[in-house]
């Protein structure tokens, strides 16, 4: 199949890329770089700014991080994703640095989870129970990671059963479901 009609895309966006060295003073590094941020930061036309990022670090453990983040005019945060690969993601080292990393990219998605209740009031009250056993699981897998943060390390982190149990009962049926109280509005946030 060859393409024929094609019309040049009128670009409403600017965009910007460029490179961040990390350099260090160590003989350990004798070019004085122990990282590299490759970056592209888009504004389109109606504010958003769009960050992504390919850093690499050159110190033990090697580590790669993927980023792409979105805010908007006001810079708000919308949304983010970020991958951490470390030198060998089979066998990482169970220390205080893998800990204080998962605690800090738990927190950072805590932040994520309260704004994402935001959408509440705009969604069709059909798609509200939906909407709310999703937000609640995922809220709930992400306490369970924050309570034991090595848990992503030993296997799959799962909601307990009761929980599950809870959930379905107080989903399932609309005169319960309704009665339920909104999940930032009480003290244990789920």
């Amino acid at each position: 199949m060859k393409i024929t009609q094609q019309t040049p895309a009128t670009r409403r966006h600017a965009t910007r890329r460029g490179t961040i060295e990390y350099r260090i003073d160590n003989p350990a590094f004798p070019s004085g770089i122990w990282g590299r941020e490759h970056f592209t930061l888009t504004r389109h036309a109606n504010g958003d700014r769009v960050l992504r990022a390919f850093c690499e670090l050159d110190d033990e453990p090697a580590l790669i991080r993927d980023v792409i983040q979105r805010v908007d005019a006001e810079f708000h945060p919308q949304d983010c994703v970020v991958r951490l690969t470390e030198d060998d993601l089979l066998q990482p080292r169970r220390d205080d640095r893998l800990r204080c990393l998962i605690l800090d990219e738990a927190s950072r998605a805590d932040v994520l989870y309260r704004s994402g209740w935001n959408v509440w009031s705009s969604l069709h009250p059909d798609g509200r129970r939906m909407f709310s056993m999703m937000w609640r699981t995922y809220r709930e897998l992400l306490h369970q990671i924050q309570k034991k943060p090595m848990l992503v390390v030993a296997g799959r982190v799962r909601v307990p059963l009761r929980f599950q149990m809870e959930l379905l009962a107080t989903h399932c049926l609309p005169a319960i479901f309704d009665k339920l109280p909104m999940p930032l509005e009480n003290s244990n946030d789920k």
